[in-house]
Order: C-alpha cells, then sequence, then structure tokens
C-alpha cells in the first residue's frame, strides 16, 4: 500500500508521538468502529504528533488488524490501522506497530509445543520460545503481513523480558 506522502520524520528524528498500547483481547467487542478519518485528521492536526504507534499485536495474542496469521481479535469492525496509514500518510506522520512479541497468549494455548520451558521442562503459559516453531509461522509472517499491507515506518517488539 504506497500512498504520496509528506516527508515523514524517522523515529530516530522524532521527538514526540502518541502510543495506543491497546492489547486486544478475545472479549473485547466493537473494536474501531467508534473511529473514523476525520477524528484521526482532528487529532493529527489539533496534537502535532511526528509518530503514531498503533497496537498490532498484544501480549493476549489477538491481532488488532485483519490478519491471516493467527489470531485476529473477533470485535474487530473497522481496520483502524489502514485508517490510521492513510490519514499519517497524508498529514506527514510516522506510522509504527506495537508488536508483543513472544508473549503471545493466544499462539501458546492453541500451540501449546510453541512455548518456551523452564530448567525443569515444564512450559510457559503465555510466552513463546524462540527455539519453535512459533517464529517462523507466526512472528515473522506476521511481521511481514503488516510491514506488506500497511507501509509501516517501523516495528516497536514488545514483551520480550
Amino acid at each position: 500500500m504506497r500512498l504520496p506522502v509528506e516527508r515523514r520524520f524517522s523515529r530516530k528524528e522524532a521527538f514526540f508521538g502518541l502510543h495506543f498500547d491497546i492489547h486486544v483481547a478475545e472479549t473485547d467487542t466493537n473494536l474501531w468502529s467508534d473511529i473514523s478519518e476525520e477524528l484521526a485528521e482532528r487529532l493529527l492536526v489539533r496534537v502535532k504528533p511526528d509518530y503514531i504507534q498503533w497496537d498490532c499485536k498484544g501480549y493476549p495474542g489477538y491481532a488488532s488488524y485483519p490478519t491471516r496469521f493467527g489470531c485476529r481479535a473477533p470485535g474487530i469492525r473497522r481496520d483502524a490501522l489502514a485508517l490510521w496509514r492513510k490519514v499519517t500518510c497524508k498529514h506527514g506522520v510516522g506510522l509504527y506497530i506495537h508488536y508483543s512479541g513472544l508473549w503471545d497468549e493466544a499462539a501458546v494455548k492453541r500451540c501449546p509445543e510453541w512455548a518456551r520451558m523452564d530448567a525443569k521442562g515444564r512450559r510457559d503459559s503465555r510466552i513463546a520460545s524462540v527455539f519453535g516453531p512459533y517464529v517462523e509461522q507466526l512472528l515473522i509472517p506476521q511481521l511481514l503481513e503488516v510491514i506488506t499491507m500497511y507501509d509501516v515506518d517501523g516495528v516497536w517488539i514488545d514483551g520480550d523480558c
């Protein structure tokens, strides 16, 4: 999705941004039905951030955009990430995503063999392992998908402590 854009600051050049750290869950309903291009534009014009950092996938493991990989939040009513990309391009504002990398409760619940193991061989109920199929089958495909679909300017990978 290549849209004509004003010059956006690189993350290194940016001073002020807004981070929407939402961590959608399976129980969230009616997601993004109340956001519009008009509201997003008003926010950008009034606040003048250098970038927006939108939630892409939080630690519950549900993507907040219509993904083909992993678990999509069932309550999505609008593709808010596409809306933010369109509006941020129009105003020369960077668009970054927040992505919970290994802390992915839905993936570990769905595929327990993806979980990290402790020294006693017990599987974690929340955190995936970098040494299993999780990285190749979910993390990388999902990041490539969001980069391709939304032409994001960067990714903040969270939840890997």
